[in-house]
């Protein structure tokens, strides 16, 4: 059975997404957050840029990718990069 976030109570959903015990957990939590983010600004991007909205495109997607420092060969990366090529040229 799968739930809507809106059907989950606050407290509940604030316990599921807590990282685990250990600095190990933190950094995963911290990292499945950014790639999140990463996924949200190469979609918001793709629609500026389908909008005729270069600049603007570029100007949400680039500060997000900056935030990484390692990991270029994943899908995720690679595909950022791909589109601000694009949007760059």
């Amino acid at each position: 059975m799968f739930f809507s976030v809106s059907v989950i109570p606050t407290r509940h959903l604030r316990r599921a997404v807590q990282p685990s015990p250990g600095l190990g957990g933190w950094l995963i939590y911290r990292l499945s957050l950014r790639v999140c983010k990463l996924r949200a600004a190469v979609s918001l991007a793709r629609l500026r840029r389908d909008q005729g909205r270069l600049a603007e495109a570029r100007d949400v997607l680039a500060p997000v990718y900056g935030w990484f420092t390692e990991g270029f060969g994943t899908p995720d990366l690679k595909e950022a990069k791909a589109l601000i090529d694009e949007l760059s040229a």
